[in-house]
C-alpha cells in the first residue's frame, strides 16, 4: 500500500510542476549597442565608425522544462552611420545556447554560439561580406510579468572582405521575452 501511495503521489507531483510544450517557446525584442570594437575598420575609412551604434531585433528561443538550458535564434538590423565613407548596411544573425542558474525571479546564465555577420560599404574595393564566426557572453533575466533581459556578448571576427581589420565587437542586448 505505500508503494500504491508512493507512486501516485510521485506521479502528483511530476503532474503539477511539468510545463506544458507550449510554455517552452519563447519570443521577443531587443536592442543592441555596440560598445566598441571595430578600431581599425574606422581608421581606414574616413568617418565610418559602427562602433556605438544601434540596432534592432528578434529572437525566438525554447528552453528544456526540468533544465535551465535554452536555446535561441536572434536576427538583429542595424542603423551604422557611414558619413563620407558612403552607403552602408550591418546585419548580424545568431544561433546559441545558455546555461544559468534555475532561479525563478532573477536568473543570471552564460551564453556562447555561432553567428552570421554581414557588412557591405559601397566604396571601390570593398564588396559586401558575410562571416560566421563564434560568440560568448553573460547576461541576466528578470521574470516579472514577461521576462527582461540584458546580456553583453563579445564576437570573434576575422575581419571583413579579406582585410586584416582587428573587429571584435563587444555588443550589449536588452530586451522583453514572452511566453514560456
Amino acid at each position: 500500500m505505500r508503494r500504491i501511495m508512493f507512486g501516485l503521489g510521485l506521479v502528483l507531483a511530476l503532474g503539477v510542476t511539468a510545463n506544458p510544450v507550449d510554455a517552452q517557446l519563447r519570443f521577443g525584442v531587443h536592442a543592441d549597442y555596440i560598445a566598441g570594437g571595430f578600431g581599425d575598420l574606422t581608421s581606414e575609412f574616413d568617418d565610418l565608425d559602427l562602433s556605438s551604434d544601434f540596432g534592432l531585433g528578434g529572437r525566438l528561443g525554447f528552453s528544456l522544462p526540468a533544465l535551465p538550458i535554452g536555446f535561441n535564434g536572434d536576427l538583429t538590423y542595424y542603423f551604422p552611420d557611414c558619413g563620407a565613407a558612403g552607403d552602408c548596411s550591418y546585419w548580424t544573425a545568431q544561433i546559441g545556447a545558455q546555461a544559468g542558474l534555475p532561479l525563478v525571479v532573477v536568473k543570471p546564465y552564460v551564453l556562447g554560439g555561432w553567428q552570421w555577420q554581414s557588412f557591405d560599404l559601397d566604396v571601390a574595393g570593398f564588396e559586401a561580406d558575410t562571416k560566421s564566426h563564434a560568440f560568448v557572453g553573460l547576461g541576466v533575466e528578470l521574470n516579472v510579468l514577461a521576462g527582461l533581459f540584458i546580456e553583453g556578448q563579445w564576437e570573434f571576427v576575422d575581419g571583413f572582405a579579406d582585410q586584416d581589420f582587428d573587429v571584435t565587437p563587444f555588443v550589449i542586448k536588452a530586451g522583453i521575452l514572452f511566453g514560456g
